[in-house]
């Protein structure tokens, strides 16, 4: 029955668990959603992961419920809810905030992951705010994989709408970042500046100019030499020429290939 099946939730037999969640998925019983949030609710280990399983199964999880669980103790459960949130590739805008307050606090390095892959899947406007506050605590973490899954969430939005990515990039606070410096601005540049183009580029003037600092303007530098490293240079518009003469940090090559005189004689 119904409370056998959710008590094999916790059965040290994988098997039995996986069988009880599929089961459970299966059952229309009126009072099975109650008893699965209670369940999740009571455990505080990955015996609670079950009943979240169970539940979406079903077809029971909704957003309400969903944002009730991002504030579970164990973070399997607020990790597997922020992936389910974004199976529907939308979510609401109260929805949207919730999820932006979890990332402000969030502790876990695997949830912040999580959050990282989920913000992929939602239309920028409500998922990239998401995004910069991961963003604002990246510190000088030297994991592995959050800096590239942090990349490859705001890549997937640059040939969306440009003017949300610039939009991010107005806090203050995500340029202050040493791992944001280190790894997501010489890759943000070098993006746009292989892409090419007029907008491209000017989106690459834009970024230079709201760079505060020397070490934010050489990562950006970086980038976009990086972009053109071994091939020729196209036409850029006067406003990215002028932006990056101004940083004071590009580079003697860089120089010479722009027919400056000064670095010629260098």
């Amino acid at each position: 029955n119904t409370d056998q099946l959710i008590k094999h939730l916790e059965h040290p037999n994988k098997w039995h668990r996986q069988t009880a969640v599929r089961l459970l998925g299966k059952i229309t019983e009126d009072n099975l959603r109650e008893k699965l949030i209670k369940w999740v609710n009571e455990k505080e280990d990955n015996s609670a992961l079950g009943g979240l399983w169970a539940l979406h199964q079903s077809n029971q999880l909704d957003e309400e419920l969903c944002v009730q669980f991002l504030k579970h103790p164990y973070p399997g459960i607020r990790s597997w809810t922020i992936r389910f949130l974004g199976d529907n590739q939308s979510i609401s805008e109260s929805t949207a905030i919730e999820l932006r307050q979890s990332a402000e606090t969030e502790k876990e390095l695997e949830v912040w992951s999580q959050i990282a892959s989920t913000v992929q899947r939602i239309e920028p406007k409500k998922s990239l705010p998401v995004l910069g506050e991961l963003l604002a605590r990246a510190g000088n973490i030297q994991d592995p994989y959050l800096p590239l899954m942090y990349w490859w969430a705001i890549e997937k939005h640059c040939h969306k709408d440009i003017n949300h990515i610039l939009q991010l990039f107005e806090d203050s606070r995500i340029w202050s970042q040493p791992m944001i410096q280190r790894e997501i601005l010489p890759r943000l540049m070098r993006r746009f500046a292989l892409r090419g183009g007029e907008q491209n580029f000017l989106t690459c003037a834009k970024l230079l100019s709201r760079a505060n600092t020397d070490s934010q303007r050489k990562a950006l530098m970086e980038g976009f030499e990086k972009a053109f490293e071994g091939g020729s240079l196209p036409n850029l518009p006067d406003s990215l020429i002028t932006a990056i003469r101004d940083t004071g940090t590009a580079s003697l090559l860089w120089r010479v290939r722009q027919s400056d005189p000064d670095a010629i004689k260098e």
